[in-house]
């Protein structure tokens, strides 16, 4: 398949993945969302990453909350981006998936960033652990954000998202209190809400 056939695949994704709503048929979705699966497997999916990255992730992300076989392929396709997506691409990653961790977004898509924003992180703290604490000033506020989400698994997602982020701390002097920090700000957080 050459390039120009694979751009015009992945044109013809987007368009069939926008298009959704009560009367559609999930059907197009799924089938299109295993192809891009497929795609992403492909060993010279790195030439297409920055596409998928800004075409094609929040399409995917969105598609979490969709109807289960639309949202199972979804799920398909971040985990096998996120197992191998470009360290590199954190920086610009991360803002995609933190529009979907918004209190507008639904509870399924947020659980989605959450787990792969995980993936990712767990992958960073073994291969580049300064790059993870050059990004925690944009984790940090985005994380707690959802730590107190009505949705229990939401909730749950970032607690764990909070622990692999925190990984990332690189200060000596400040790793005896990453445990304790993350504690009182879920207890100040809660105080506040009381409040």
């Amino acid at each position: 398949m050459c390039s120009s056939d694979l751009e015009q695949e992945l044109l013809d994704m987007v368009e069939v993945l926008t298009v959704f709503g009560k009367k559609t048929p999930p059907a197009p979705r799924a089938e299109k969302l295993e192809a891009l699966a497929g795609l992403v497997a492909k060993d010279d999916f790195t030439k297409y990453e920055p596409y998928f990255v800004q075409h094609l992730l929040p399409i995917v992300l969105a598609r979490m909350a969709d109807k289960p076989a639309v949202a199972k392929a979804a799920k398909t396709v971040g985990d096998a981006f996120f197992a191998k997506a470009a360290i590199q691409a954190f920086p610009g990653v991360a803002p995609i998936l933190f529009a979907e961790m918004t209190t507008e977004a639904k509870w399924q898509a947020k659980v989605g960033a959450l787990e792969w924003l995980n993936v990712y992180m767990g992958r960073i703290v073994e291969m580049d652990r300064d790059l993870l604490s050059a990004c925690l000033p944009m984790l940090i506020p985005a994380i707690t954000d959802v730590l107190f989400d009505t949705k229990q698994a939401v909730a749950d997602a970032g607690d764990v998202a909070i622990n692999t982020a925190m990984k990332g701390v690189t200060n000596r002097d400040l790793e005896p209190f990453v445990g304790e920090d993350r504690k009182s700000t879920r207890l100040n957080s809660s105080h506040s809400q009381d409040l």
